[in-house]
């Protein structure tokens, strides 16, 4: 029985082929990809980004290390709290 978008109301399994995404990952993976190409200001800009609206300072090297390092703690950070953060 089809009820409002889930086949089981109880348990939420909806049957659509919807598919989430947190727009935090997305622009993590990209500064990610950019940064193993080796176009490192522009991954150091979209990091900055989401640090800033997590209340950090900006990346430096210095204080942070490796770029793509300092990316993954970044979205590490950013699945905390969802039951993901634990299998990284």
């Amino acid at each position: 029985m089809y009820h409002g978008g889930t086949s089981d109301p109880t348990f939420r399994i909806f049957t659509s082929a919807t598919i989430l995404t947190r727009l935090e990952d997305v622009a993590l993976l990209r500064a990610e990809s950019l940064a193993v190409l080796g176009e490192k200001s522009a991954a150091i800009e979209l990091l900055d980004e989401i640090r800033e609206r997590r209340g950090l300072k900006a990346y430096s090297e210095t204080a942070n290390g490796d770029l793509v390092d300092a990316i993954f703690l970044e979205r590490k950070r950013e699945l905390m709290g969802k039951g993901i953060a634990g299998m990284i």
